[in-house]
């Protein structure tokens, strides 16, 4: 009886042993027991909704000036994770700016968005822009010029799509 009682003692205590080595191994991540825990990532079409800190106008504005918005509501990738969280910066340019030629015409305003501060880290990002939030100013409006300006407000809101995966461990600023 006593012997029966000592093998089964020593059974548990090495499953414990066993159960804690093996909890530990995947805990941390080891290679050799169980595989890494993948890297957060956002997929392409991943979409990003900012709010622009910089107002822009058809008449003030020029290719090439900056433009900044901040993301207010975070990008999670499939598990749930955070990648991007609310309050990060995208910086970058005005690529095309013109009113509208005529009333009723639509102006133009392109931007170009592909730098993300994370913190103290800057990556590049790949991105296209789905909307911008603007509006026209229309002829006869007092204070306003006789033509068609386009205007993105501070405040703005900009939504853009991912064109190509993100990941913050493995992308660098160019």
């Amino acid at each position: 009886m006593r012997r029966t009682y000592s093998r089964n003692l020593a059974g548990i205590a090495a499953l414990f042993c066993a159960g804690t080595i093996f909890s530990g191994a995947y805990a941390s991540g080891r290679a050799g027991f169980l595989a890494r825990p993948a890297a957060v990532t956002l997929s392409s079409g991943t979409v990003l909704n900012l709010r622009s800190a910089t107002r822009l106008t058809s008449r003030q504005a020029h290719v090439g000036m900056p433009l900044t918005a901040t993301v207010v509501r975070a990008a999670v990738d499939a598990r749930g994770d955070t990648v991007i969280p609310v309050g990060a910066e995208l910086s970058g340019t005005v690529t095309a700016i013109a009113p509208a030629e005529r009333p009723g015409d639509p102006g133009v305003l392109d931007v170009e968005l592909g730098n993300l501060r994370l913190g103290e880290e800057l990556y590049r990002i790949e991105t296209r822009v789905l909307s911008l939030g603007t509006y026209s100013l229309g002829r006869g409006k007092m204070d306003h010029p006789r033509e068609r300006s386009i205007v993105l407000p501070a405040g703005g809101m900009i939504r853009l799509a991912l064109t190509q995966p993100f990941a913050p461990e493995l992308s660098s600023a160019r």
